[in-house]
This record gives C-alpha cells, sequence and structure tokens, in this order.
C-alpha cells in the first residue's frame, strides 16, 4: 500500500460489484487528478460499507448532463480511506497532484457485477446515474436524472376551480360526486414506460437546470416502484400530505413545506417525526398517451382505480360520498374536524362531463400576495425591529386593498423588518370573516375583514422565491429546496 496516499491498490484488482437489490447508502467521491502520464481527468469512486471496495473509475472532466453518457475506464480497486485523501503523489501509480472536486454520500438503488445505479441528493434536486460495463474494464456512466425536455407533456398548471359558499352546495345533485378537500401540495404522478420508475414531480416549472422539481425518492411507498404494463403513458394528479403522529391531523403546510422542499436525506429523517408522506389521487390527466382531462370524474375514477389495484399501498383516494345522505355526512366530519387528512373543505366533480370542479371551503380562507410591509406601533416591543404586518393584493399586480397584522410570530416579524425583499410577491394564506367588495367595483375583491395569517400557499408561492426563505426563521419553512 502507497504510504503517501492511503487506500492505493498495490495491486492493480478491480473488484466486481456486488448484488444489490434494495436501496443502501454508499461513499462518493469525484476526485480531480493531475496525473503525470495520462494528464488531467477525473476518477469517480463509489464506497462500498459492506467490503469495504472503493470501485473506481477515469473518465474526462466533462460530466454528461441529463439524458447523456460518458465513458469511463474501470480502474484498481481503491479503499474508502482514500475518498477523502487530497494532495501529491510523488511515486508509481498515479503520481500527481489530487483534489476533491466532489465529495457526498449516495444511495446505491441496485447494483450487480458489470452494472450500478446510483443517485445523489442535493439541495437542487435528486441526480440520477448509470455506470454500465459495455467491454472488458470499458464503461458508460449514463446521466438519467429527468429533465423537462424530455417530457413535454408535463402540464404547468393546475385546473381553475369554482368556489362557491358552504351555504350553497347543492346536496341533491346526482350527477355530482364530493370529495373531501386534501390538506396537501398538488402534485403530477407520472407513469412513463413500463417498468421505468413513477415518478412524483411538482406541476410547476422552475429555473433549475433540469426544468422540475421532483419528489419521487421522498415518498417511501413510491421510491423504486415501477410502472405496470397497464399505464405505461398515464399521468394522474395528486395531493401529497402527511398526517402529524402528535395531532393526528393533515401536517400544517410550513411543516409539510419543510418535508417537500429540504433535499432527500433530510426529509426522509424530518418524516420518522413529522409524519410519512402520502399519495392521495385526485384527477387523471393522460391514459396511456392520450388526454382525458375532458373526459367525466367517473371515467377518471375508474383510471385513478387502475392505479390503487395494480399498486396496491402505493396510492390512495379521498374519502368520496355520491349520493344525497352521503355528502351531507361527509361535509359535517369534515367541517366538525373529523376527517384527518382534511379540515379545508369539499370538491364537487361532475360525474357525467368533463366541466371543472367546484371548490367549498368552510373557514373563509383566502389567499393573497404580499406587497409591502406597515410599520409597528411606536412605543410597542416591535418598534424599530419588526413589522406591524403586511400590506396584500388578491392578484400578482392587482391593487392594494388591505393589511393583515395578525397571526405572524415574533420571529417573522423580525426578519421581515431585516429582509423585506425576499419575502415581496409570496402567496400567503389568510383567514377573514368576510371579504368587502373593491370601492366602486362590487365583482373585485377589496380589504378583508378581520384577516389573519396561515402560512405561506406552497402550489401558488414562485419555488425560486420559496428557496430564498429557506433560512429565514419561519420554522426553517423550506430549507434545501429540492422541488
Amino acid at each position: 500500500m502507497n504510504e503517501e496516499a492511503p487506500g492505493i491498490p498495490s495491486r492493480k484488482t478491480s473488484h466486481e460489484i456486488r448484488e444489490v437489490s434494495q436501496p443502501e447508502t454508499w461513499e462518493y467521491v469525484v476526485h480531480k487528478h493531475e496525473a503525470e502520464r495520462r494528464g488531467l481527468h477525473h476518477d469517480v469512486r463509489l464506497g462500498d460499507p459492506a467490503t469495504g471496495h472503493g470501485h473506481s473509475w477515469a473518465m474526462e472532466p466533462a460530466w454528461p448532463s441529463p439524458g447523456e453518457s460518458a465513458w469511463a475506464v474501470q480502474q484498481p480497486t481503491h479503499t474508502i480511506p482514500y475518498f477523502d485523501f487530497k494532495g501529491t503523489i510523488l511515486k508509481g501509480y498515479g503520481a500527481g497532484k489530487v483534489g476533491i472536486h466532489d465529495r457526498a454520500k449516495t444511495e446505491v438503488t441496485n447494483a450487480r457485477p458489470g452494472h450500478v445505479s446510483f443517485n445523489l441528493y442535493r439541495g437542487s434536486g435528486p441526480e440520477e446515474y448509470t455506470l454500465h460495463r459495455i467491454f472488458g474494464d470499458r464503461w458508460k456512466l449514463f446521466n438519467r436524472t429527468i429533465h423537462r425536455e424530455k417530457h413535454p407533456t408535463l402540464p404547468s398548471s393546475k385546473p381553475d376551480y369554482r368556489e362557491i359558499d358552504s351555504t350553497k352546495v347543492p346536496f341533491e345533485n346526482d350527477d355530482q360526486i364530493m370529495s373531501a378537500k386534501i390538506d396537501g401540495a398538488h402534485n403530477l404522478i407520472v407513469f412513463p414506460k413500463a417498468g421505468e420508475q413513477i415518478r412524483v414531480l411538482s406541476y410547476r416549472p422552475t429555473e433549475r437546470a433540469t426544468g422540475v422539481i421532483e419528489h419521487t425518492q421522498k415518498i417511501e411507498k413510491i421510491q423504486g416502484t415501477r410502472v405496470p404494463p397497464g399505464l405505461s403513458g398515464t399521468m394522474l394528479r395528486g395531493e401529497v400530505y402527511a398526517i402529524d403522529p402528535r395531532t393526528k391531523k393533515a401536517l400544517a403546510s410550513k411543516d409539510l413545506g419543510g418535508l417537500l422542499n429540504s433535499n432527500v436525506w433530510d426529509s426522509r429523517e424530518k418524516q420518522k417525526t413529522k409524519g410519512k408522506l402520502r399519495i392521495a389521487l385526485i384527477d387523471a390527466v393522460f391514459h396511456r398517451g392520450k388526454s382525458v382531462e375532458d373526459r367525466s370524474y367517473t371515467e377518471k375514477l375508474s383510471i385513478m382505480h387502475k392505479a390503487l389495484d395494480a399498486l396496491p399501498g402505493a396510492f390512495e383516494l379521498p374519502k368520496m360520498a355520491v349520493t344525497e345522505k352521503q355528502k351531507r355526512i361527509l361535509f359535517e366530519k369534515i367541517r366538525a374536524g373529523e376527517v384527518p387528512e382534511t379540515s379545508e373543505g369539499v370538491v364537487l366533480w361532475s360525474g357525467s362531463t368533463g366541466a371543472p370542479p367546484t371548490k367549498v371551503k368552510f373557514r373563509g380562507e383566502h389567499d393573497v400576495y404580499l406587497r409591502d410591509f406597515f410599520e409597528a406601533k411606536p412605543g410597542t416591543k416591535y418598534s424599530d425591529r419588526a413589522v406591524g404586518g403586511f400590506r396584500y393584493s388578491h392578484t400578482p399586480a392587482g391593487p392594494v386593498v388591505g393589511r393583515v397584522g395578525t397571526g405572524l410570530s415574533d420571529k417573522q416579524r423580525i426578519d421581515m423588518h431585516r429582509d423585506p425583499d425576499k419575502y415581496i410577491g409570496a402567496v400567503a394564506k389568510t383567514r377573514a370573516m368576510e371579504v368587502y367588495p373593491l370601492m366602486g367595483k362590487e365583482k373585485e375583491k377589496g380589504a378583508m375583514r378581520a384577516p389573519a395569517f396561515l402560512g405561506w400557499h406552497l402550489d401558488k408561492t414562485d419555488p425560486d422565491q420559496l428557496s430564498k426563505l429557506a433560512e429565514t426563521p419561519l420554522g426553517r419553512l423550506l430549507r434545501d429546496l429540492s422541488l
């Protein structure tokens, strides 16, 4: 063993990769190697904790983009302690300068001799790779990271729901199907080709290099789940949510945001105490490659049931009601707080047509756009160190019609005072007794009566803005954004 760099092999032996059928955490490093003989190149290494083997490949510094591949030449097996080496190897095998270009934990999802697939989980989103032997010591590194360009049919919005008052629900309408409105985050469930990984993606576009925000690896029941033959080319809509083990209710939006917008490692750790992420299917977009958005909800339900039947335990449906009696019972149970997954209300779907769904909220909740702040009253504990609250509009560029000063924590007020710019434009969830019409414009919304701040709307606030809020005292709302 070379004493100048512990872990360099004394014999040029390349060990076979052992078989891995369930995800395992391995070590990962990319060394930048300015070798005297070969010149500048990168050494990619995967460390198997069960064997101590540091499987190694040399490749050109240019890293493959999503959908691309690069040649990699297998090298003698190193040891895991060598992964942290940086310095100069004076002579012998690999003589030259060595630096650490990248170092992380990696999740090996499956492996066998001549093949290994592994994921990297960073704040900007998951990356997926496969190293596969082509012949002899010649391998290829495939970048399998999902990219929006490979999924041109991904919607970049969600349907507009009509909204009616809770006193005007037409329980007697036999055509309408009522479902509980899940307190979650709207996502797309994508079923690509048969045998491929099912994907859970935010519908929102993003400035990230991949163009997508992915949650697949954070959801225990979905990671590693493959597309059944009958669902290839299907895309469903679903609400990703969690049940708080302490309250036995749907997790609050700020805590749900913490699970969804942390990197995969952190999200999994938080779920141990906050509750496991789960998916309730609510709508269908495509089935076997054909659009079904204009189909009746009865037809869409049949498609969702195919996913439930083919993959037991992976998904669920919201509680539903069809008859007038069933609807009244479900409605009252939700309003009484007896349905754990929701406190918001219900959704009404047309059983025979593709008409847009209707949303019914119980508590007078309203989404508003934060536009600026107002100062705290002089002489109070907030003077000169915290805001009194914020001013809002009902549309991104609409008139500022009112202000909210209730429901904000002291830490939120202080951070808003220190760094106001990062909050401007965020969508806040509020509760109010009623909304007055805008003066002189009865069809437009004006100020709210007795409004209170509830939290941030995860589906409507721009993901890149949410990342700026990641290290504020908002309960560490969206640390290490990965979606």
